[in-house]
């Protein structure tokens, strides 16, 4: 009971740091609910990184066989020839895709198949510790509630971040060719949405509490 108290006090102060006072109230609460429905997560087991540990960081298909999917192969391959060198394994994005190596995510709730299943993601998670990317700033132009923006219909219509077409955006710096907003034709209308990385990879609008509430 404690560990809710503390959690809920911590979260309640981060949350108004960001969000509005009127909906920080609410917001905690519902995000307490959904944690809460994982169950008691014991952290006193989890072995914190130490200056001896070594990370491979790679993509779930940098192996291939006939009989085996990408990740049961990557797996193989560490057992066999790499477990004894490092401690973890970080795998960028193995999700569904439509562009940029895996970071342009149509599905967060599936495997690619190309690359194998959920099951092979835990089987590999009991021989080595696991990290994985998970690109929350964007989602893919494909993702079903960027659709429904397009469409004007809900809850997607409100996920994703918009600006005036002439908003000065002169002092923003990133390592991109292409117009941070671009236009697209949606069921209302003409819409300028922050584009970071790719017009494939749209900003989601983290403003909007219901996109916390979407990802916790």
């Amino acid at each position: 009971m404690r560990d809710s108290v503390q959690f809920r006090a911590k979260l309640h102060g981060l949350l108004s740091t960001v969000y509005d006072k009127t909906v920080v109230e609410a917001l905690c609460t519902e995000t307490c609910v959904r944690v809460e429905t994982l169950g008691h997560i014991d952290d006193s087991t989890v072995r914190g990184w130490q200056a001896s540990d070594v990370m491979l960081i790679t993509y779930g298909d940098a192996f291939s066989s006939a009989d085996r999917s990408s990740l049961e192969t990557l797996h193989a391959f560490f057992e066999q020839r790499l477990s004894a060198l490092f401690s973890t394994v970080h795998i960028l994005p193995f999700f569904p895709y439509t562009s940029d190596d895996g970071f342009a995510v149509s599905d967060y709730l599936a495997v690619d198949p190309a690359l194998g299943t959920w099951v092979d993601v835990i089987n590999f998670g009991k021989a080595v510790d696991l990290m994985f990317d998970f690109p929350l700033n964007h989602a893919s132009s494909a993702h079903k509630h960027f659709i429904e923006f397009l469409n004007d219909e809900t809850p997607g219509n409100t996920y994703f971040l918009t600006a005036p077409a002439d908003a000065d955006v002169s002092m923003v710096t990133r390592p991109r060719a292409h117009q941070l907003l671009q236009e697209f034709e949606t069921k209302s209308g003409a819409k300028h949405l922050w584009c970071t990385f790719s017009r494939d990879q749209i900003d989601w609008d983290f403003g909007n509490p219901a996109v916390l509430l979407l990802f916790v």
